[in-house]
């Protein structure tokens, strides 16, 4: 099982088919993410590239689920509307993802990967170490940066270890699954984020004909 991974589309940009105040949506999607939004939204991304709903439900937020559709779908928006709307209308977010991804449809699956990370996790080094303990989100967000180039400010704002790590593993074709990424991501966060800065360093920015999507495995 896999947690996903960020694919940005080389598409033409389009608009979400779904507004985010619409009044014609499904009912249902929206008292499910009236009442149980965490759920809604981590509904949303499994839907969307049949990343693990477990880890989605545990390590995602609207912020990042809307990045990672938005991206991936090639919908017009920015990092700062991602943040600044989940924040004021986290329902509508939600709804609006849920269903979007039920009117496109699902991306194809990343398969996992059989290379070996190039560093342990505990065979950091001291200025890796430094950076992760010191400013644990700076050194999350440049680990993503070195990596696919992708929205600093968002990253140390929203993301988190746990899917810093499963972006960068399922990218680089590691090995690994999402339940690792949610052990080492929330038990040994700073560890974590330190192994994903020298990974990122020694091996570059992904290649474009990386896998899109997770995949269950």
């Amino acid at each position: 099982m896999t947690g996903g991974t960020i694919v940005v589309t080389n598409a033409a940009k389009s608009e979400w088919s779904t507004k985010l105040l619409a009044m014609d949506k499904d009912k249902s999607v929206c008292l499910y993410a009236l009442f149980l939004p965490c759920c809604a939204m981590a509904t949303a991304r499994t839907e969307y590239d049949e990343s693990n709903f477990i880890f989605n439900l545990l390590a995602l937020n609207p912020t990042m689920a809307r990045s990672i559709i938005r991206a991936g779908y090639g919908i017009e928006g920015t990092p700062v509307e991602d943040i600044v709307l989940s924040l004021v209308c986290q329902p509508c977010v939600v709804a609006q993802m849920l269903e979007e991804v039920r009117k496109r449809g699902a991306i194809p699956g990343a398969t996992g990967g059989q290379q070996e990370w190039k560093k342990g996790l505990f065979q950091f080094d001291a200025k890796a170490c430094l950076f992760a303990w010191c400013l644990t989100p700076c050194a999350l967000a440049e680990s993503r940066k070195r990596f696919d180039d992708s929205n600093y400010v968002l990253n140390c704002l929203c993301s988190n270890a746990a899917l810093n790590r499963s972006v960068i593993l399922q990218g680089y074709g590691l090995q690994g699954d999402c339940l690792t990424d949610l052990l080492f991501g929330n038990c040994l966060p700073m560890c974590t984020v330190a192994q994903a800065l020298q990974e990122t360093e020694a091996r570059g920015r992904v290649s474009n004909s990386k896998p899109a999507a997770g995949q269950m495995q």
